[in-house]
C-alpha cells in the first residue's frame, strides 16, 4: 500500500485469498502481468488437488497363478489297444463310438475339456498323441475311362473305371442294386472282400492330401445325373487321409470358457501293422532337452484302421425311375452328402476319435490355477498436477519474499490491522507516532476493543473502548 491504488483492490484481493471463486475474479481483474495472479492460478488449481491423489492409488484384483493339481487335461504319449479299451469294452467299441459321435452329433459331439475349479487356468505348451485328418480337392485330377456317363452307370453293364493320381480307382460305380450317387471308397489298400478287413490286406504306398503313407486314406465322389449324356459326370472330388499324430496342445480357462488350440507336429506314415513312434520334448516350449517318446502299438493302428474302414467307406445307390432318390449303405454316407463343408466333418471326426483314445488315459497335464488378489497400484500420472501445484506454490512464496525484500515492505504478511490503524488521510510521511510493525498492531489488538459506532455528525466511525478512534473511515 505505499502507492496509491484503488480501493477495490482491497476487496480483491481479500476475495482471492478465501477462494477459487475469488481467485478467478481476480485473474480476470488482474489481467495478468502482477505476481499475485500466480497465485490465483495456483489456488484454482487446487480444487482439483484432492481428486487427483485419490486417483493417484488403486487397489485392483488381479489373477496370480499358481502350480496346483485343480488344474489339469488328459493327454497320453502310449496309444495301446489293451490300454485303450475302457469299462469292459475294446478299443474298437470306443473307436466306433467317436466316429459315430462326430457323424451324428458334428460340433455338438463330446469332446476334449479342461478341469480348472477357479475358472481361469493356464497350461503349459504340450505334446500328445491324437489322430489327424487333411482333405484335399480332386476335380481337376479326375480320371475317367470307359463307357462313363450317368445313362451308362443307370445301365449298369458297360464298364468305367474312375481313379485319382494315387491309390486304387472306382471300377464300375454301380453294384447289383443301383448306379451310385455318392462314393466313398478306400485308396490305400485293396481289399479283396469289403466285409472281412485282413491284417495282411495289400497296402499301397503314395501321397494321399499331401501326407506320405497315412494309416487311411479315403476317396469321396459325387455324381450328377441332371444330364445321363454329361461325359464329366464328377460334380465333386475329395481326397481325405486319417492317421495318427503327435499334436501341440496350448490350452488356456478364462471366466469359464475354455480355448484348445492344436497344431499337428508330426503325421504319421504306417500302415495296419507297423505301429508308430515318434521323440519329442514333452514341453516344447519349456524344457526341450527332456524328450519323450510317443509310442503306438501295431493293435492299436489296426484297431483305428478297421473302425475307420467299417464306418465311412461305402455307397449311395440312386433309383433309374428318380436319380432324386437313393439308398445310402451307411450312416457317414446319408449324413455327409448333406454337409456342404465335408474337410471340417472329417476334422470333427479326427477330433472325436482323438478324445475316444484320451478319455480312457490316467495320464494328464497339470496347469496353473489363477486365484484372484488385491494389490495397489500407483498410477504415476495422477501425481502430475500435484506435483505442479506444490512446485509453483513454493515458486510463488519464493517470488513473493524476493519481491517485498527487494522494495522494503516491513510487513509481507498480509494483515487488515494496518487498515484499521493507520486510517484514510492525506499521503503524508510516516512518523513514530504510528504502529510500523505488524507484531505491534497485533499486540495492541489483542489488548482493545472496538467498534462500530454513530459519530455527532450522521457518520459513522470505529471506536476503542477508550473512546479514541482508531480508524476514522466513513
Amino acid at each position: 500500500m505505499k502507492d496509491m491504488r484503488r480501493l477495490q483492490d482491497l476487496q480483491i484481493f481479500d476475495d482471492a485469498s478465501r477462494g477459487p471463486l475469488g481467485s478467478l475474479h481476480m485473474l480476470f481483474y488482474l489481467r495478468g502481468g502482477h505476481l499475485a495472479s500466480l497465485g490465483a492460478v495456483i489456488t484454482i488449481l487446487a480444487v482439483a488437488l484432492e481428486p487427483f491423489m485419490q486417483q493417484l492409488i488403486v487397489y485392483p484384483v488381479r489373477l496370480v497363478y499358481r502350480e496346483s493339481g485343480k488344474a489339469s487335461i488328459l493327454r497320453t504319449d502310449n496309444v495301446s489297444y489293451a490300454a485303450q479299451g475302457q469299462n469292459g469294452f475294446r478299443m474298437d467299441a470306443s473307436l466306433d463310438k467317436g466316429i459315430m459321435n462326430a457323424i451324428y452329433n458334428g460340433d455338438s459331439a463330446p469332446s476334449l475339456e479342461p478341469f480348472c475349479s477357479t475358472g481361469n487356468c493356464t497350461w503349459p505348451v504340450f505334446h500328445s498323441i491324437g489322430v489327424c485328418s487333411r482333405c484335399i480337392d480332386m476335380a481337376d485330377q479326375v480320371k475317367l475311362e470307359g463307357a462313363c456317363t450317368p445313362g451308362d452307370f443307370l445301365e449298369m453293364k458297360k464298364n468305367c473305371t474312375i481313379s485319382f493320381q494315387h491309390g486304387i480307382p472306382v471300377v464300375n460305380p454301380y453294384d447289383g442294386v443301383g448306379a451310385a450317387s455318392y462314393i466313398a471308397w478306400l485308396l490305400n489298400y485293396k481289399l479283396e472282400d469289403p466285409t472281412v478287413l485282413l491284417a495282411g490286406t495289400p497296402y499301397i504306398d503314395g501321397n494321399f492330401a499331401g501326407v506320405n503313407n497315412p494309416l487311411f486314406a479315403l476317396g469321396w465322389l459325387e455324381i450328377d445325373y441332371s444330364s445321363l449324356t454329361n461325359t464329366t459326370p464328377i460334380s465333386r472330388a475329395m481326397e481325405c487321409m486319417f492317421t495318427y499324430c503327435l499334436q501341440r496342445y496350448n490350452v488356456s480357462v478364462e471366466s469359464g470358457v475354455s480355448t484348445i488350440k492344436t497344431e499337428p507336429v508330426h503325421l504319421a506314415s504306417m500302415n495296419q501293422l507297423s505301429g508308430w513312434n515318434v521323440t519329442a520334448p514333452l514341453l516344447p516350449d519349456k524344457d526341450k532337452e527332456k524328450t519323450t517318446t510317443f509310442v503306438v502299438d501295431d493293435s492299436a493302428g489296426h484297431s483305428l484302421w478297421k473302425s475307420l474302414i467299417l464306418d465311412l467307406v461305402g455307397n449311395a445307390t440312386t433309383w433309374v425311375e428318380s436319380t432324386e432318390y437313393f439308398i445310402p449303405s451307411n450312416t457317414f454316407i446319408g449324413t455327409a452328402r448333406a454337409v456342404n463343408d465335408k474337410v471340417h466333418m472329417m476334422e470333427s471326426i479326427a477330433q472325436s476319435v482323438t478324445y475316444s483314445i484320451l478319455e480312457p488315459s490316467n495320464q494328464t497335464m497339470t496347469g496353473l490355477v489363477g486365484l484372484p488378489e488385491q494389490f495397489m497400484h500407483v498410477r504415476w500420472g495422477w501425481i502430475a498436477l500435484p506435483t505442479f501445484i506444490v512446485l509453483a506454490t513454493i515458486l510463488c512464496l519464493c517470488l513473493v519474499m524476493m519481491c517485498t525484500k527487494r522494495h522494503n515492505v516491513k510487513m509481507w504478511k498480509s494483515s487488515s490491522l494496518a487498515l484499521l490503524y493507520h486510517g484514510f488521510g492525506k499521503p503524508v510521511e510516516d512518523d513514530g507516532r504510528r504502529f510500523t510493525r505488524l507484531s505491534d498492531m497485533t499486540h495492541n489488538a489483542a489488548n482493545s476493543r472496538a467498534r462500530l459506532a454513530p459519530s455527532g455528525n450522521y457518520t459513522w466511525e470505529l471506536q476503542v473502548s477508550e473512546g479514541g478512534v482508531v480508524d476514522r473511515a466513513r
